[in-house]
């Protein structure tokens, strides 16, 4: 009684572990519910436009800037890959900036004591 009691419960625990992990979007397909590749390819297209949309700003300052590549290859997969050549290049990834104010002495184990030296 004891092993069959023990089977429930682990089996209605891993129950309710797959289906608070189940992907929200999940759809049964099926037969005539599959999914046309056309349609696909048209919500491919849809999000793409709607990247190229939001990147516009960035376009236009990276073309303004005048860096030695398309600007719209940044979109694509493997941009990293494709684009080191052209990174190495520009001098602005060889440059180490600082941004805001430096903190010189900060003991990790106690935040609270952050100091900065007043010389």
């Amino acid at each position: 009684m004891r092993k069959i009691y023990v089977t429930i419960c682990c089996t209605t625990i891993i129950g309710i572990v797959a289906i608070a992990f189940t992907p929200k979007r999940l759809s049964s397909v099926s037969g005539s519910q599959q999914q046309e590749p056309a349609a696909a390819e048209q919500r491919h297209q849809q999000e793409l436009e709607r990247k190229r949309e939001s990147f516009k700003s960035g376009r236009d300052l990276l073309l303004k800037h005048g860096v030695p590549f398309d600007p719209d290859l940044l979109l694509e997969p493997g941009f990293k890959k494709k684009l080191a050549p052209a990174f190495a290049a520009m001098p602005e990834f060889r440059e180490s900036r600082l941004v805001g104010k430096q903190i010189e002495e900060c003991n990790l184990l106690t935040p609270s004591s952050c100091l900065r030296r007043s010389s």
